[in-house]
């Protein structure tokens, strides 16, 4: 004899409540969108006919069991961040392994996908699977690696210089290969040099169309379009006077990459040079040591008026920087600046050591003691002196 297989059975008790059993799961009144459109109650046989012809028209939630998400399918729970069951791997319904949300509503229309809750539930499997991933592929000796230098074995690091290197190298023949397709370009019928009176013509046209251009008053292309109208307009770089939106936007650029921002003065527009963006980018003169200058700068970055008690508390940080050896003159002080420079009491202290051991040569500086200053409580985030030392040694 043929087994007969029930696909769902619909319980009425008593007193008309009624369970939906479907492939062991209990379903009741209130488990969601669909079964909340049936009658609470079923007193009748008319209300048994409109329960029993939506329960046929709807199908099963699916779940996720996408082949992506199968990785994680090696524990049979998700918990939340309060150790709360929030998905569960499912078998019994959809044949396949699946991952359901808790509170999935198992019955959905013909139309329908997945539940709500299992399709809000995709966006965390999605990070999950992301996340899994970047875990797999991290490598130590990858140049995007944010592995400290102390934890690598002498091999790691031979394998990290070398691959460092390579990108190093792929990235200069890139830069170099754009940079002879832009030359070629510029040389062939993409870019004309024009004599005087063109570019008068093109000024005038420039100038006379420029109002045709429907672009937002308060929008930063419009005082882009507006600057390099007014730049081409000028007979000396000198006498620019430049928007602090384009200021903000050079400085930008040139804090990506200085090469680039030449290329891009080169190409054709109009840009401040260099030299003028030094003038905004270096407010107060960099000197070694403390300066009162300096301090009056970290009570305005750390808003120290309107700060509570508690956001007060902040923190010390040393750091070194390695830079080159060398000797580079300041125009501004007059002084050579590359040789050790502790603070004055440090000086004097070296000064005699030098004096006592009879070495008279003063040793070049080879790094920068940076002290930041970090908020416990806020985001403060400030350097706030540098001393240029030999080393520094954490005895």
């Amino acid at each position: 004899m043929k087994e007969v297989q029930v696909d769902f059975n619909l319980q009425v008790t008593e007193d008309f409540t009624w369970t939906l059993h479907y492939g062991g799961k209990k379903l009741k009144y209130g488990s969601g969108e669909l079964l909340n459109s049936l009658p609470e109650f079923i007193k009748s046989v008319e209300h048994l006919c409109i329960a029993l012809t939506a329960i046929d028209k709807c199908k099963v939630c699916i779940g996720n069991y996408d082949n992506k998400f199968q990785n994680l399918m090696t524990k049979e729970h998700f918990r939340d961040s309060g150790s709360q069951v929030i998905a569960i791997v499912d078998t019994t319904l959809v044949g396949n392994r699946t991952i359901r949300h808790s509170q999935c509503e198992i019955l959905i229309l013909a139309d329908e996908v997945r539940c709500i809750k299992c399709h809000e539930y995709r966006k965390r499997l999605h990070m999950m699977v992301s996340r899994l991933k970047q875990q797999q592929h991290t490598d130590t000796t990858h140049p995007s690696s944010h592995a400290n230098y102390r934890f690598l074995t002498p091999s790691q690091l031979c394998s990290r210089l070398r691959n460092l290197h390579k990108e190093h190298e792929n990235v200069r023949r890139k830069y170099e290969r754009l940079k002879k397709r832009l030359a070629l370009y510029c040389d062939s019928d993409g870019g004309v040099e024009v004599d005087d009176t063109l570019h008068q013509d093109l000024k005038v046209i420039m100038q006379e169309n420029s109002s045709k251009f429907s672009l937002s008053p308060d929008s930063f292309e419009k005082v882009f379009w507006e600057q390099q109208e007014q730049a081409a307009s000028v007979q000396k770089a000198s006498l620019m006077r430049w928007h602090p939106l384009m200021i903000k936007w050079c400085l930008y650029l040139r804090h990506l990459s200085g090469s680039a921002y030449e290329l891009l003065r080169n190409s054709g527009l109009k840009l401040p040079s260099q030299r003028t963006l030094r003038d905004y980018s270096y407010i107060s003169p960099t000197s070694i040591g403390f300066s009162n200058q300096v301090d009056q700068q970290l009570m305005e970055a750390a808003n120290i008026a309107e700060c509570e008690e508690f956001q007060k508390c902040v923190l010390l940080l040393v750091d070194e920087v390695h830079i080159k050896e060398d000797l580079v003159f300041d125009k501004h002080s007059g002084e050579l600046l590359g040789y050790i420079n502790l603070g004055e009491t440090n000086n004097q202290l070296l000064d005699l050591e030098r004096l006592v051991s009879d070495d008279q040569n003063q040793e070049l500086a080879s790094s920068i003691i940076v002290i930041m200053v970090r908020g416990l409580f806020t985001r403060l985030c400030f350097p706030y002196a540098q001393f240029s030392a030999s080393t520094l040694s954490g005895d």
